[in-house]
């Protein structure tokens, strides 16, 4: 018995990993500098808005939007610079466009915390 309590605790970690995985989404143009991040809406109103946030692996987590200002932390730490290096001295950015708006659409889910998305360059 003792042995088949381990199996069903790997299977259940490997159903949850697969899972996580199944949700992940390829994010273009990538505007991090991390590999893979989650995006959450805290607070969701229902009507595509709420507290957008970009959550590290790491476990830090930030604000993408106005909304989520007042309680995370500004983006750009992990904001990635335009890869063209003249633009990047000038300070432009990687347009944070597409992630801000995938994050807004998990607030379109009133009234409850809609499930975070994984999101990856790849």
């Amino acid at each position: 018995m003792r042995g088949s309590g381990l199996l069903f605790g790997a299977a259940v970690v490997v159903a949850a990993l697969a899972a996580s995985e199944a949700r992940a989404e390829v994010l273009s143009p990538w505007p991090f500098t991390v590999d893979e991040a989650t995006l959450r809406c805290r607070e969701p109103s229902g009507a595509g808005v709420g507290m957008a946030t970009v959550t590290t692996p790491e476990g830090r987590e930030f604000q993408l939007n106005g909304t989520a200002a007042a309680r995370y932390p500004r983006v750009q730490p992990i904001w990635a610079h335009h890869p063209d290096a003249r633009m990047a001295r000038a300070g432009l950015r990687v347009d944070i466009g597409p992630a801000i708006n995938r994050a807004l659409r998990l607030c379109l889910s009133r009234g409850r915390a809609a499930s975070p998305l994984v999101v990856t360059r790849r």
